[in-house]
């Protein structure tokens, strides 16, 4: 069974930098693949989670908080496709944040923060640790998902575009 792991606040703006694709290399006892430069990683070996962990661990340069989620958890978000057909107007975008501890699916979504009429990050879905999220351009101080979630369910975590979603569908199809 495969899995996803995701890195958490690496290779942002010259912080915590490390170049993905060798450590995929680094790792190809585990037949890693490498998504983008965010730390995006499918295994596609039967590893596990604690194995996945400990290889990671032992090769990565930076220290960082790491998220790994099963092939099925990932392919049930997409499947469930928690952002429906609307259509994006430029500037905004769909998120899944990942969160080091799962939250509960009971939580009722929409959560819009910061709460009111000028919010800029919507909450759609929550499922377990995954955090569906919409990012609505605006002016002045602009706010991305992940600090916000972080902020307000105080866990650790990380996120990635729906594009990425997109293309970790991709590697694990093949």
């Amino acid at each position: 069974m495969s899995s996803v792991v995701f890195l958490r606040a690496v290779n942002v703006g010259g912080h915590k930098s490390f170049r993905p694709t060798v450590l995929a290399e680094q790792l190809a006892k585990l037949d890693v693949v490498s998504i983008g430069a965010a730390g995006t990683f499918v295994v596609r070996s039967a590893a596990s989670e604690s194995e996945i962990h400990a290889a990671f661990a032992r090769k990565l340069p930076v220290e960082t908080t790491m998220m790994i989620a099963t092939a099925k958890q990932v392919v049930t978000l997409l499947a469930k496709a928690p952002f429906g057909r609307r259509s994006v107007t430029k500037g905004d975008g769909d998120y899944i944040t990942i969160v080091e501890t799962p939250l509960s699916d009971a939580l009722v979504c929409p959560i819009r923060l910061p709460e009111g009429a000028t919010w800029q990050v919507q909450i759609v879905e929550i499922r377990g640790a995954f955090v569906a999220c919409v990012r609505r351009k605006s002016t002045g101080t602009q706010f991305y998902p992940n600090e916000l979630v972080e902020r307000h369910f105080g866990v650790a975590a990380t996120t990635r575009g729906w594009p990425t979603f997109m293309k970790i569908q991709q590697v694990l199809e093949r």
